[in-house]
Parts: structure tokens; sequence; C-alpha cells
């Protein structure tokens, strides 16, 4: 959608200031909003439509996953691999069946978390 140029006159449609349009649509960056020129119905944006289809991110989760594939063996780890990511939930029980030590476990999970 082209950006409207510096010199343009600021223009408002249906109480938004237009910052970009096209022939059918305005954008109102303020608001982040997409609306139809004629009628004012607004349009959802992609980036709203995308974020409807993800899983927000677990940082929690994702912080245990990958101090537990940085402190198991590889061979061990990648028996579990799908299963954590499948269903996203932490079993400590992984620890002991890995051999992996809960201090320097939660340690790492913590630098994970940190960065």
């Amino acid at each position: 959608m082209p950006k409207l140029k510096t010199e343009t006159p600021v223009k408002h449609l249906f109480g938004y200031q237009v910052d970009k349009e096209n022939d059918d649509v305005f954008f109102e960056d303020s608001h982040h909003v997409y609306l139809d020129k004629l009628t004012g119905e607004p349009y959802i944006s992609v980036t709203t439509l995308v974020g409807e289809y993800t899983n927000p991110f677990n940082e929690s989760f994702m912080s245990k996953y990958k101090a537990l594939e940085a402190l198991a063996d590889y061979d061990h780890f990648s028996l579990v691999k799908q299963g954590l990511l499948a269903t996203q939930v932490f079993n400590y029980d992984l620890l002991d069946k890995l051999k992996v030590d809960r201090t320097e476990f939660e340690a790492k999970a913590q630098e994970f978390l940190d960065a």
C-alpha cells in the first residue's frame, strides 16, 4: 500500500487519519487499522491473521527443552525430542532417565531464559 507523500495535506476518513491508501482501502498507523474507503468497514491485517493461527511462545518450556538438549547425550535426547515438542510439557523424570544433573539443568535453563 503506497504511503502518502509528505507534502500531501492530512486527510481523514471515518474519524481516522489516512496514512496510506490505495483505490479501495486506507491504513491508519496509530491504531494499526485498515478500513474500506467507501464503508469504513475494518479489514484484518495479515499480521493479525497469521497471529490467530500460531501458538504463543512458551519460554518456560523452551528454556527447559534447550537445556536438556544441551546437556543430554544426543542419541538419548533424540528419543524424547518429538514427544516434548508435540506436548510442550516438560517432565522432570526425564532428567534421571537421561542422566542429567538437576542443578546443572536448572542453571542451563536459566541461562536460556536470561538470553
